[in-house]
């Protein structure tokens, strides 16, 4: 979509007139933009949507920040309109700066252990059992290996092309395939390594 066709689906999902919307560097997926309207301040996200993925981005992140702001989390950009056709959604704009590892320290730490720690608690509420599951979740050791499995391979095959494969791939030939190798052997040794967590084992994910 264009710049004016994200700033027209702000402006009619909101009923107010966009004064200034600028695009934010940084996402890869998916689209977000600042909007300065007679309303306020905004962030829209137009998502990408994958032909394999049966899953929509946008389906799965708006209806569990609607549901975290609904039980009285406050951490999180509050959700105010969507459209579901366009994978357009908008939210409050949140002031502050794009986070970057050197700066992050253990405030930054406890605040996302406390953040996971309430939507554990809230994975009982009304309306939870709804909530679409994260993109890779997983319900079995065995998945989770799998998962793992398949994300390292991801990462071997662009070593060369996008990445400094020197230490990378003596860390992921090395110690880190040792590391999942010796899990996958656990896993298959398990009587249950393929049982699924029963429901009330699951957590609500910040993932999409």
């Amino acid at each position: 979509m264009t710049r004016q066709e994200i700033a027209d689906a702000v402006a009619r999902l909101l009923g107010t007139e966009v004064r200034r919307f600028d695009f934010i560097n940084g996402g890869r997926n998916n689209r977000v933009g600042r909007v300065s309207s007679d309303g306020g301040e905004f962030a829209v996200k137009a998502y990408f949507r994958d032909p394999r993925d049966r899953r929509t981005r946008l389906r799965a992140e708006y209806s569990m920040l609607e549901f975290l702001w609904r039980c009285g989390v406050r951490c999180i950009p509050e959700p105010l309109a969507v459209d579901r056709d366009l994978d357009i959604a908008v939210y409050r704009f949140v002031e502050g700066e794009r986070p970057v590892a050197e700066a992050l320290d253990a405030a930054d730490t406890g605040a996302l252990a406390a953040l996971l720690g309430t939507m554990w608690a809230l994975r009982g509420e009304a309306g939870a059992g709804a909530l679409d599951t994260a993109s890779e979740a997983c319900f079995s050791v065995a998945d989770y290996v799998d998962v793992v499995t398949r994300r390292r391979q991801r990462v071997v095959s662009h070593l060369g092309e996008e990445l400094d494969d020197t230490r990378a791939r003596a860390f992921l030939d090395g110690p880190f395939f040792r590391v999942l190798a010796e899990a996958r052997t656990n896993a298959e040794a398990a009587a249950d390594d393929a049982a699924a967590l029963p429901p009330d084992a699951w957590t609500l994910s910040p993932s999409d």
